[in-house]
């Protein structure tokens, strides 16, 4: 088939096409489970992190004002990139089929990116500062900034970690900042240099945005085995959480993060209603079980 403006032109739609569909059909559930999404107008931006709200109160006299004292926390979008190329010949032998297919792939990747990148900050957690001045995953966070008092969200040693987290309040434990959602281009100009020199077409996407950490009482990162006296000393570990007034916070951890490798074993503790043994588990349903395929299994 000889490529002309009306062929290029049709080919470009059908690659645009392509990358929408893997873009639409894409699902994100981790991102869409534990990270709240900020809307960046600039590069940079404060997140909107203050210290958590705590119960209600009888009033009994005057109103006592809960301040929610805001850390001074910026996060800045980074840029991403996929690009490719399709060579000439292949619009030239009417060959594009697999070429379309692997577009599509490249649309579900770009949709992809947002739970790619926040298992790679949870997986920083112990080094990477969150708003209160220490590392997302501590033994050591202050109730309250400029509070004595602390409390841990780092717990055993030894074993891949996995992670416990609750998505039941009006915030979250990560951050999504959105710059630019998913943007699709072709170079196929036949006066575009890749096609002169290279006798290739080459497409791409770019996407702007950044993951980061919100309040580290909803996320919990465990190095112990993924068994039940395990869990369940994770669990109550995050729901006797208070705030500097002694307030049980009603943290409710509903969501556990596992990468690949201890998926069977969440299987059996969350997903199964029976024991090996025939008794009654008393964690299935517990939790909902996400595996994290970005997560590492060391």
């Amino acid at each position: 088939m000889p490529v002309n403006l009306a062929t290029l032109q049709t080919a470009e739609i059908e690659t645009t096409a392509a990358f929408l569909r893997g873009l639409q059909s894409a699902s994100t559930p981790i991102a869409d489970a534990i990270a709240m999404t900020i809307g960046m107008t600039t590069k940079t931006v404060e997140a909107p992190i203050a210290s958590m709200v705590g119960p209600m109160r009888e009033w009994t006299g005057p109103r006592m004002v809960e301040q929610l004292k805001r850390g001074a926390y910026a996060i800045t979008a980074k840029d991403f990139e996929k690009t490719i190329s399709i060579p000439r010949t292949a619009l030239d032998d009417d060959t594009t089929g697999a070429y379309m297919a692997q577009i599509e792939t490249l649309g579900q990747q770009a949709r992809l990116m947002r739970d790619q990148q926040i298992c790679t900050k949870l997986e920083a957690g112990e080094t990477d500062l969150c708003y209160d001045g220490v590392a997302f995953f501590s033994a050591s966070h202050p109730v309250e900034q400029g509070n004595a008092t602390t409390f841990s969200n780092l717990l055993g040693s030894g074993s891949v970690p996995w992670y416990l987290l609750d998505t039941t309040k009006g915030v979250r434990p990560m951050v999504w900042g959105n710059r630019m959602d998913p943007e699709f281009a072709n170079l196929w100009s036949p006066e575009d240099p890749n096609v002169f020199n290279l006798n290739e077409y080459i497409s791409g996407v770019y996407a702007r945005g950044v993951a980061d950490y919100g309040f580290p009482q909803l996320a919990l990162k465990s190095k112990a085995a993924l068994d039940a006296t395990n869990f369940e000393t994770a669990q109550t570990t995050m729901m006797r959480l208070v705030n500097a007034a002694g307030e049980n916070l009603g943290i409710k951890p509903n969501v556990i993060l596992v990468p690949s490798i201890l998926y069977p074993a969440a299987k059996r503790l969350f997903m199964t209603p029976h024991l090996s043994t025939g008794g009654e588990n008393i964690n299935y349903g517990a939790v909902t079980v996400i595996v994290g395929q970005r997560l590492s299994n060391t």
